[in-house]
């Protein structure tokens, strides 16, 4: 039996994550399913996981 892969986690920078949320809500889609955590909050990047 094969070993499901773990879908990678992305990186974005605060701006990168709002416009994937907005462009998400603009055409109805939910964010159900996603994670956002801020990972580096010096450098202002956010982890979005799947």
């Amino acid at each position: 039996m094969e070993k499901e892969k773990e879908l990678p986690s992305v990186i974005l920078t605060e701006r990168a994550a709002q416009v994937f949320k907005d462009s998400c809500e603009a055409e109805g889609l939910t964010l159900q399913g996603y994670i956002f955590t801020n990972w580096c909050p010096t450098r202002r990047m956010f982890r979005m996981e799947i």
